[in-house]
């Protein structure tokens, strides 16, 4: 059998894992949006010059 600490480290270490995944994902959708800003910008500034 695990210990007490043993179990409760496994616990956070899962929860660490999961909000990890959450915030992997939502960075990616920000860097998706980022690009996607940083590409319509491009298109401003050729429309400009």
């Amino acid at each position: 059998m695990l210990s007490y600490k043993q179990q409760y480290s496994i616990e956070s270490g899962k929860r660490k894992a999961v909000s990890g995944k959450r915030k992997a994902v939502s960075g990616k959708r920000k860097a998706v949006s980022g690009k996607r800003k940083a590409e319509s910008g491009k298109r401003k500034i050729k429309i400009f010059f």
